[in-house]
C-alpha cells in the first residue's frame, strides 16, 4: 500500500478550507476536541438532571429526554468524523432528520 503524500492537496482533501497539512492538523485537532468536551458537558449535565430526579423525585418531560438524544446522537456524529470513521457526506445522510428521530425513538 502506498500511503499519500502529505501535501497541500491532501490537506484539502481531508479537511475542507485547509491550505497545508499544518492548518488541517490544527483545524481537525480542534473540532474532535471540541467535541469532547461537548460531549463531556452532555453527560455532566445529564448525570446532574438524573441527581437532581433522584432527590425531587420527578419525571424528566419527554422532550428533554428527546432533546438531549439528539444532541448526543451529534456529538457522536461529529466525533466519527473528526476520527476518520465517516466523512462529510456521510455526516450529512446520518444527520437527516429521519435518522435522527429513528435514533432518538430507538
Amino acid at each position: 500500500w502506498d500511503l499519500a503524500q502529505e501535501d497541500d492537496e491532501l490537506a484539502a482533501r481531508l479537511y475542507e478550507g485547509a491550505s497545508d497539512m499544518a492548518f488541517a492538523r490544527e483545524a481537525m485537532l480542534g473540532e474532535a476536541k471540541a467535541a469532547r468536551i461537548e460531549a463531556f458537558e452532555k453527560q455532566l449535565n445529564e448525570s446532574i438532571g438524573y441527581a437532581l430526579g433522584d432527590i425531587f423525585n420527578t419525571t424528566i418531560p419527554r422532550r428533554m429526554v428527546e432533546e438531549n438524544g439528539r444532541q448526543l446522537y451529534g456529538a457522536r456524529l461529529l466525533e466519527m468524523m473528526t476520527t476518520g470513521q465517516i466523512n462529510r457526506e456521510m455526516l450529512e445522510r446520518l444527520s437527516s432528520e429521519q435518522m435522527v428521530s429513528q435514533y432518538v425513538q430507538a
